[in-house]
């Protein structure tokens, strides 16, 4: 099994407590694994995930929950040639009041 990290810059809506929607970008440090099935597609996982933002509300923080398997598969696909994947994410979104830090 190779693990391999990259840098995630992901674009997401916020919203709660009467306050109106806001998009907001997130990025970060992501640690997968990956192995190899059979010809051609791979079982994957999340090992950590780390991304920041700042909101109207604060700083923004995600990260994986840790009782929770971060899952996916993926292979090629014939139809585009490129690489498909999927994950099950499950993740932890903190907003910490303004001036501190998640």
């Amino acid at each position: 099994m190779q693990s391999d990290q990259s840098r995630a810059t992901l674009e997401i809506e916020i919203f709660g407590d009467n306050t109106p929607p806001e998009m907001i970008e997130v990025s970060g440090e992501v640690v997968t694994s990956l192995k190899p099935n059979r010809v051609g597609t791979f079982d994957t996982e999340m090992l950590s995930m780390s991304l920041t933002g700042q909101s109207s509300r604060g700083p923004v923080q995600i990260g994986l929950q840790p009782n929770r398997p971060t899952m996916g598969s993926g292979g090629p696909n014939p139809d585009t040639g490129q690489i498909d994947s999927f994950f099950d994410v499950f993740f932890d979104l903190t907003v910490s009041p303004p001036g501190q830090n998640p």
